[in-house]
């Protein structure tokens, strides 16, 4: 086991030297080697942990080498053309990302859980936003950030060729319920079928963003292939909630798109008549939307139970790595539907993105998420606005990628009303890494712009 981490690692840094690009591509290709665990010094790692880290070391060694960098705080990095001091980080993220840190540190600090807190101060925190530093200042031009989405979708497939083998034989589905082969729900790599939803409904959406990319036919077949694959993993996962953030990104992208506004527009008043028409169809979806349903209710349990502690403690709330332990005096062993007790276990999170952050980060914590939200928004507006001062082909890539990353957003955020779409290394990465992308696509809009 230890010669094959290092013969791994020794690869990734000959790669990371020659190209930095190429490390990050293989960070996003590699993201649920998180899966593979090691201890350092007793410090416990990820494969894709020791990646970013080293990643990270070699990106600082080869622009002090190459003297790329001006350190100083108050130039906050890099110098473009060896003159004017730039900051590759918009001005619009910069604090927010520092409060962001500062905050998941000091609650990491004193969280009563805190080796806990420290591994996902680590994995969650720090990791992806060092990450963020290393993309911004490497993926710079149209070609990197497109080959980033196809790295994406390449992962996509490979997930869903695990995911058409499990459906076919159930192999490596551990839980009996969800082997049935009449309700079979395929777990992938991951363990349980949500994790494939949380990963790949956001990326689905960048992929589908992506068949607005003038490219050759074999980028728009991966795209098109790893959607696809998207869309039938997640369906056989059982991922609702996935399902109908994605509908909402999906339908969000057809909507900024002249060539599907028709067809978009279509198919909202082709869903509303069958609402209309179709009793038994509007009744499953009232059930979904006010959450009556099984589902549902062990939500709203979950949810009151977590309100009682942050009316207990709002500012600290539950502790960083701590929730279950927090939640514990507050929790109902069970709960009666349709007239049916039903035991009720105590998650690792509430399953509300706000709640989630909340009893983790505290009341400022979540306000720094929330900051760190605008500010990414605020980004993407100015993107919008500044690509109009582009040519034509420059334009239409920039509008459509700047499209598909607000309906990431927006699918992450709609999951995230009933899941845990952060608090997991592959999907706190994904999201800092959406950010990045945010930045990137900022920055060389930015330039082009100055330099006209």
């Amino acid at each position: 086991m230890i010669f094959l981490l290092l013969l791994f690692y020794i690869i990734f840094v000959a790669i990371c030297w020659r190209s930095l690009r190429h490390g990050v591509y293989a960070v996003l290709l590699l993201l649920p080697t998180y899966l593979i665990r090691f201890s350092l010094l007793n410090i416990p790692f990820t494969l894709l942990e020791g990646m970013i880290l080293l990643l990270f070391i070699i990106w600082i060694v080869k622009v002090a080498i190459n003297k790329e960098m001006d350190f100083s705080f108050t130039h906050w990095f890099k110098k473009i053309n060896g003159t004017t001091p730039i900051n590759l980080i918009p001005t619009v993220l910069r604090w927010p990302l520092v409060f962001f840190l500062l905050t998941a540190t000091l609650m990491a600090l004193i969280s009563p859980a805190l080796i806990g807190a420290a591994g996902v101060w680590k994995a969650y925190f720090l990791e992806p936003v060092i990450f963020l530093l290393v993309f911004a200042y490497v993926i710079r031009d149209k070609k990197h950030l497109q080959t980033v989405i196809n790295i994406l979708a390449t992962l996509s497939i490979v997930i869903f060729i695990a995911a058409l083998v499990q459906k076919l034989t159930g192999f490596g589905i551990s839980n009996p319920m969800w082997l049935d082969p009449e309700n079979r729900r395929v777990t992938t790599f991951f363990g349980y079928p949500n994790a494939n939803g949380l990963l790949l409904a956001p990326i689905a959406t960048l992929l589908f963003a992506g068949l607005w990319f003038k490219e050759n036919w074999l980028a728009l077949t991966l795209k098109i292939v790893g959607f696809v694959g998207c869309l039938l993993t997640i369906w056989w996962a059982g991922s609702e909630g996935a399902l109908v953030a994605l509908g909402v990104g999906v339908l969000l992208i057809m909507l900024a798109q002249k060539r599907t506004r028709i067809a978009a527009t279509a198919l909202v008043l082709i869903g509303i008549m069958l609402l209309i028409i179709n009793p038994a169809l509007r009744q499953s979806l009232t059930e979904k939307l006010t959450l009556s349903d099984f589902s549902g209710q062990i939500r709203q349990a979950q949810w009151t139970e977590t309100i009682s502690l942050l009316q207990a403690n709002p500012w600290r709330g539950g502790g960083l790595a701590n929730y279950q332990v927090a939640i514990a005096p507050y929790h109902q062993a069970g709960i009666n539907i349709d007239g049916r007790w039903q035991p009720v276990e105590i998650y690792l999170y509430p399953h509300n993105w706000l709640l989630n952050f909340w009893t983790e980060l505290g009341l400022i914590g979540l306000l720094a998420f929330i900051w760190l939200l605008v500010a990414t928004g605020l980004l993407l507006h100015r993107i919008y606005v500044r690509r109009k001062t582009l040519h034509h082909h420059e334009g239409e890539f920039i509008y459509a990628l700047t499209v598909g990353l607000t309906a990431f957003f927006v699918t992450v955020m709609i999951h995230g009303l009933v899941d845990v779409p952060y608090f997991k290394n592959d999907l706190s990465l994904l999201f800092i890494t959406a950010i990045a992308m945010a930045a990137a696509v900022y920055n060389l809009v930015a330039i082009k712009y100055i330099n006209q």
